[in-house]
This record gives C-alpha cells, sequence and structure tokens, in this order.
C-alpha cells in the first residue's frame, strides 16, 4: 500500500496550513494510500549544527532528538506533503530547522528521501502569489539536490487569518488532485 506523509510546519494547528495538508491526505487516504501526519511543532527536533557528525560513521545526527523517530517514517513513506505557510518569504521557523536536518541525508545510502514524491501547500497573508517564490525555490532545489522532485506548489494567496483557506474552494479542488497523484507513487519506497 502506498503511504503518503503530510509535514505540516505550521505552529497553529487547525490553521490554514493544517487545513490545507489534510486536505491532501485525505484525498490520498480516499485513493487508497495509507496516511500519516507529523506536526512539527510538536516534535523537538533541533537546528543543524553543520558539524558533519551525520557524515561520519555510524551516521548519526549530534542532536538526540525527534528526528531519530522521524527519519524511519520518512524512510518508509512513498511521498509527502510538506505545509508551510509564509513568513518573511520564507518556510515557518520549524520547517526550516525540519529540512536544514536533511543535510544528513546527502549521499544518503538509505535513499531516506531519494526519488519519493513531493507536493507542497503554502497559504500566505500576502495577495500576491509571488511571495512564495522563495520557499517553493528553496523546496524545489533542495529535493532535486537529494534526488527527489517537487511535483506541484499549491499556493494560497490572500490566507493570513485563520480559516481563510475555506473560502477558496480551487484551493482545495488543487489539494485535493495533488492527494490523488501523491497516491499513485510507487507500491515500494526507493532504497
Amino acid at each position: 500500500m502506498v503511504k503518503v506523509v503530510g509535514i505540516m510546519g505550521s505552529p497553529r494547528v487547525g490553521g490554514n496550513t493544517d487545513r490545507m495538508v489534510r486536505w491532501v491526505l485525505d484525498a490520498a487516504q480516499e485513493a487508497g494510500a495509507q496516511v500519516a501526519c507529523i506536526v512539527l511543532k510538536d516534535r523537538r527536533i533541533g537546528h543543524c549544527f553543520g558539524c558533519d557528525v551525520c557524515h561520519q560513521p555510524p551516521h548519526r545526527c549530534f542532536n538526540q532528538d525527534d528526528m531519530e523517530a522521524v527519519q524511519p517514517v520518512l524512510e518508509d513513506a512513498h511521498a509527502f506533503v510538506l505545509g508551510t505557510p509564509v513568513y518573511w518569504w520564507g518556510p515557518s521557523g520549524h520547517m526550516k530547522s525540519f529540512v536544514d536536518r536533511w543535510y544528513g541525508f546527502q549521499g544518503d545510502r538509505h535513499g531516506t528521501l531519494r526519488g519519493k514524491r513531493f507536493g507542497l501547500v503554502l497559504p500566505m497573508a500576502d495577495s500576491d502569489p509571488s511571495t512564495g517564490r522563495h520557499v517553493v525555490g528553496m523546496f524545489s532545489d533542495a529535493l532535486d539536490y537529494l534526488g527527489c522532485k517537487l511535483h506541484e506548489a499549491v499556493l494560497a494567496p490572500g490566507c493570513g487569518a485563520p480559516g481563510d483557506v475555506e473560502g477558496k474552494p480551487e484551493v482545495q479542488a488543487q489539494c485535493v488532485a495533488l492527494g490523488r497523484w501523491l497516491c499513485q507513487a510507487p507500491t515500494s519506497p526507493r532504497r
């Protein structure tokens, strides 16, 4: 069975980012995927120190934190939806710390993320969708570097207050389509 994991990077559970991630996961589940969601604000994931300990045997991070429990979930999944609000033209602090820890996945012999499918959902208060361009570019480049591809970024401009995204049926439709696409991932993770 295809496994799709949501990574919810907003500190506001029940807000726009959370709702968009849930729309994607609900659609994937309805299409037959097994789904799970990791809420980053509920995890203790420390900052990357750039110390390179993760690149030396036994290939474990200097930080002894919740990333150790999250990595096997990432390895086991086939596809992901990453969700973050746009904060000052970048991702949330929770999401940025999580992504910085991908540093340990470079040259990863286990293929933690290599070859897996990714979608991105991005609500933002600004009404100009180009405000999300740096976040989309960051994820696109980082995933490409790790041997993955960002399939689609669903942008939701003008969604600053909790619940604003509920008034955007076109955004919900894009999230549903993304969820259906993600569940078409290969039936076994690439290792």
